[in-house]
């Protein structure tokens, strides 16, 4: 079963710019920082012992969210095409994504979503993006087209293909160890 996990402190987020305030706080005190998505690391890292746990879940309000029609939908394999994408906050579950994008997309077929409905995405998209879909529409990483994120020097940044390349690349199932997700 593990064994217990003893962060220094844990700060439960409610925005990017709150993000940016606690680990320049952690820094500030010489404490190492431990993003919480959703808290289903395998691994224990969103409860590091002796780290200032930076907790997402509150970072995850649909009315916040920016969903965006393609003007071009992109060809995928087997004919199938993507319609649009979603910008959310990184403390949603993977049914919460779900929820909302069969809301906003309701001509869709398939959703490229994680399988475990209480999975964070920011853990399913720093991990690589399988889910139960995988087989038809591919990985969910290939999808992703942007992180905004808070690196551990307090600095924001947006990493896609466009800015910030090989942050973007290494976010793209290398895990998230480069900085605190918004």
């Amino acid at each position: 079963m593990g064994h217990p996990r003893f962060p220094a402190g844990i700060f439960y987020a409610e925005s990017q710019d709150e993000v940016i305030e606690a680990v320049n706080c952690a820094n500030k005190a010489g404490y190492k920082v431990s993003p919480r998505g959703r808290g289903h690391s395998y691994q224990g890292l969103s409860s590091m012992d002796g780290y200032m746990v930076i907790d997402m879940s509150l970072m995850c309000n649909p009315d916040d969210f920016k969903p965006e029609d393609f003007e071009q939908p992109w060809l995928l394999g087997g004919g199938q095409i993507a319609i649009g994408s979603i910008k959310s906050g990184s403390g949603c579950t993977n049914a919460v994504m779900l929820a909302y994008t069969a809301d906003k997309f309701p001509e869709a077929g398939l959703y490229n979503i994680g399988s475990c409905p209480s999975v964070g995405i920011t853990g399913y998209a720093t991990g690589g993006c399988q889910g139960d879909t995988t087989p038809w529409v591919g990985l969910g990483i290939d999808d992703v087209l942007s992180y905004d994120i808070v690196l551990y020097d307090g600095t924001n940044v947006t990493a896609s293909a466009e800015e910030h390349e090989d942050l973007y690349w290494a976010l793209r199932g290398g895990g998230s160890g480069f900085g605190v997700i918004t």
